[in-house]
């Protein structure tokens, strides 16, 4: 069983990702964090009072639907969100630069070379990420059944 100083972090941390993912608009109230966790408005409502934490695999759903870092919310480490999406390719961009004779294509390749470059080691990161949060939630389960 959790003891009450982790799950008065727990309850915290969710209220703190709560009210992110509303001012966000990943959710707009209780029922619709709710639907992206599978629970009831009323498992949320308790959630954020302390009657309840959320659980391992809840905790994975919501990771999984708003790309929230399930580390973060466990631990209270890391950074909010696992992936943070840029308005506009940067690709497209250079690409039209390129095109409209803004930048001289010689260069706009070597930079696009670059940033693929940049993605195939953002992307193994991700991966490396997505590991680590699987093995610490099946560990954070082990811990709890005892």
């Amino acid at each position: 069983m959790a003891s009450q100083e982790f799950k008065e972090a727990i309850t915290l941390r969710f209220k703190e990702l709560y009210d992110l993912l509303i001012r966000r608009g990943l959710a707009r109230n209780n029922t619709e964090l709710g639907n992206l966790m599978d629970v009831s408005s009323g498992a949320v409502a308790k959630m954020l009072i302390g009657e309840r934490i959320i659980t391992l695999e809840q905790t994975a759903k919501l990771s999984e639907r708003t790309g929230i870092n399930a580390h973060k919310l466990l631990t209270g480490e890391g950074p909010v969100f696992v992936e943070i999406t840029e308005k506009e390719d940067a690709i497209a961009k250079l690409s039209r630069m390129m095109n409209d004779g803004t930048i001289p294509p010689k260069d706009g390749e070597s930079i696009i070379e670059t940033i693929l470059e940049l993605r195939r080691d953002n992307t193994s990161q991700k991966d490396e990420i997505v590991e680590l949060n699987q093995k610490l939630l099946k560990l954070m389960q082990r811990i709890r059944q005892g």
